[in-house]
């Protein structure tokens, strides 16, 4: 309770897209000042000046609450907002798959001209490298190439997941594959599908368990953050790896964030 993220769950089952626990969340308690460095960083990314934010402190510190607090003033202008989480398991691409497919869950809620812009933003910002994306996800291939990736029956139901809308390529078509990297594709996706929404914030949690590809893409990311509208959020724990992070954005990262327990008086208004 110290440590201030009560009501908060530690895992990414049962929230919202944007990493959001249904209902929004608790009131902050005692956080005033990093709020209102992080809001102001937000704002700088929406005028073109993004950039990378590092919220580091232990398990329970509040890093998490404080990233989602970001996540949920971008959402509450309607930008682009994507979380990510890693699994007990360092699986290849894994936060940054969970996060555009909870992304791309949200489409099929939209109406339907909502959710035909929506795709078209997704198309826009691949370009040309849409088959090599499709090797993110299932979910992001059906969107970006109006089929099933091998080994994806079409048979099988997948009611949340939103079809490719208007501009999106027949079944059977080819589309150029760009001579570049996925992580180098991806980071550059990342960047332009923001821009599509007039800024975005990319929440990574817990970054020091994530896994190599996650890291490469970090590192594609950086040098295209600065004049971009996106803020890549991420929290950890004081490790080496953090560090390598640290290392890895070089001068993208220009806010670094240490989340510590909260004052005495911060403590008496939480469990008031």
């Amino acid at each position: 309770i110290a440590a201030g993220e009560r009501g908060f769950p530690l895992s990414a089952e049962g929230l919202s897209a944007e990493g959001l626990p249904p209902g929004g969340l608790d009131p902050l308690v005692g956080r005033r000042q990093e709020l209102t460095t992080l809001h102001a960083r937000w704002d700088r990314a929406l005028d073109g000046h993004g950039g990378a934010v590092l919220l580091e402190g232990p398990i329970g510190s509040g890093r998490s609450r404080l990233a989602r607090e970001v996540a949920l003033a971008a959402r509450g202008e309607g930008r682009l907002v994507l979380t990510g989480v890693p699994g007990t398991l360092p699986v290849p691409l894994e936060p940054l798959r969970t996060a555009l497919d909870h992304h791309l869950r949200t489409l099929a809620g939209l109406a339907e001209q909502a959710r035909e812009d929506a795709v078209r933003r997704i198309l826009e910002a691949a370009g040309e490298a849409r088959v090599l994306l499709a090797e993110v996800s299932p979910a992001l291939a059906r969107v970006l190439t109006g089929h099933d990736p091998p080994g994806e029956g079409p048979d099988r139901p997948r009611p949340d997941e939103p079809r490719p809308g208007t501009g999106g390529t027949p079944p059977g078509a080819e589309l150029p594959t760009p001579d570049r990297p996925l992580d180098e594709a991806l980071a550059g996706f990342l960047v332009a599908l923001a821009e599509q929404y007039g800024g975005g914030v990319l929440v990574l949690d817990d970054l020091d368990r994530a896994d190599a590809a996650t890291r490469q893409v970090i590192r594609r990311l950086a040098p295209l953050l600065p004049g971009s509208r996106l803020l890549l959020v991420v929290t950890g724990a004081d490790t080496d790896a953090v560090q390598q992070t640290w290392d890895d954005l070089g001068f993208a990262l220009d806010l670094r964030m240490p989340v510590g327990p909260l004052d005495e008086s911060a403590v008496t208004d939480l469990v008031a």
